[in-house]
C-alpha cells in the first residue's frame, strides 16, 4: 500500500453529485440574490476562516507538514473543525493524500498527478479512486499515510462524519441571515475554497517559474495569483523545495505569504511554537543546486 494507484474505472459516487449540486448552486445564488457588500464581506470573511485559517494553515502547514505545533490541543482541534467547513473531507485522508503528493510528485502514484493533464490535477482527480479504497469514507484505507492524525479520536470522528460541520454551517447561515447567507457564505463561499485549494494542484504544477529543484520528477512552480488567492500557498516550488517549512513565500520580495504572517503572528502571543523555519545556509544550497 506504498503508492496510490490509478485506476480505468470512474467513480461516480455521491461525492461528485454533492460537487455537481454545490456548484448549481452556487451559481443560482448569484443570480437569485445579487451581490450586496455584506454578501461580498461575508464570502470573504469565511473564506479566510475556512480556507486560510483552516486548510492552509491547519490542515496543510500543521496537520499534514508538521511545520509548526499549536501550544494547546483544544485549540489545533478548534482550527481543525474550521478547515471542516470546506467539505474537503476529514484531516487524516487530507493529510495522507497530500502526503502521498509530495512522496510521488508528478508520477502517476501521485493521487493528482499533474502529468495527467490540468483538469484531472485540478478535481477530476477526486472522483478516479484506488481499487483498494473502496470504501472511501473509512479512514481505515488510508490511515496508514497519518497515524499520528489517526490516533486522535475527534480526528476520526471528522474523517468518518466529514458531512456534519458543513451542514451545521449551512444551518446556522440560514438561520441568521435567511436565504441569502446560505447561498453566498454557504454554496459559493465553498466553491472559492474549494477550486482556490484545487489551484495550487493544477495551475502551479504548470504555469510560474522555479526557484529550486525540488525533485527529478517535480514539475512544481510559484504562480502569483495563485499566491494571492490562496493565502500564500501558490508559492508551490518554495514548498516542495521545503515542505516543512511554515514559510512558502518571501524568498524572493514579491513572494507575500498571509498565512506564514499569521503564523508568527499566532507565535508571539503564544498559541504555536516549534516553527521549522528554512536557515540561510539551507536556502543557499538549495539556489546553488538548483542553478549546477
Amino acid at each position: 500500500m506504498e503508492a496510490y494507484a490509478a485506476t480505468k474505472g470512474w467513480a461516480l459516487f455521491p461525492k461528485f453529485y454533492i460537487f455537481l449540486t454545490i456548484h448549481i448552486l452556487a451559481v443560482v445564488g448569484i443570480f437569485l440574490f445579487p451581490p450586496t457588500w455584506t454578501l461580498v464581506v461575508l464570502v470573504i470573511a469565511l473564506n479566510f476562516l475556512v480556507g486560510c485559517l483552516g486548510i492552509t494553515l491547519t490542515y496543510h502547514r500543521c496537520l499534514a507538514h508538521k511545520a509548526f505545533k499549536f501550544k494547546n490541543k483544544n485549540v489545533e482541534r478548534i482550527f481543525v473543525t474550521f478547515a471542516s467547513l470546506a467539505m474537503e473531507q476529514g484531516p487524516i485522508w487530507w493529510s495522507s493524500i497530500h502526503r502521498l503528493h509530495h512522496r510521488y510528485s508528478d508520477t502517476p502514484q501521485d493521487p493528482h498527478d499533474s502529468l495527467s493533464g490540468f483538469w484531472y490535477a485540478h478535481f477530476l482527480w477526486l472522483f478516479k479512486l484506488d481499487p483498494r479504497w473502496k470504501k472511501p469514507y473509512q479512514i481505515e484505507c488510508y490511515e496508514s499515510k497519518a497515524k499520528d492524525l489517526a490516533s486522535d479520536p475527534y480526528y476520526r470522528w471528522l474523517d468518518r462524519h466529514f458531512y456534519v460541520p458543513p451542514l451545521v454551517s449551512f444551518t446556522l447561515l440560514f438561520l441568521i441571515g435567511g436565504w441569502p447567507w446560505l447561498f453566498w457564505g454557504g454554496f459559493l463561499r465553498t466553491v472559492v475554497t474549494w477550486h482556490s485549494t484545487w489551484f495550487v494542484n493544477s495551475v502551479t504544477h504548470k504555469f510560474g517559474y522555479r526557484s529550486f529543484s525540488a525533485g527529478p520528477e517535480d514539475t512544481s512552480t510559484n504562480n502569483w495569483w495563485v499566491g494571492i488567492l490562496a493565502h500564500g500557498e501558490g508559492w508551490h516550488n518554495n514548498h516542495h523545495a521545503f515542505p516543512s517549512s511554515p514559510r512558502q513565500g518571501f524568498f524572493r520580495w514579491w513572494e507575500f505569504d498571509l498565512t506564514y504572517l499569521i503564523i508568527k503572528g499566532m507565535e508571539k502571543v503564544g498559541l504555536v511554537h516549534e516553527l521549522h523555519d528554512v536557515t540561510e545556509r539551507q536556502l543557499e544550497m538549495a539556489r546553488l543546486s538548483h542553478a549546477a
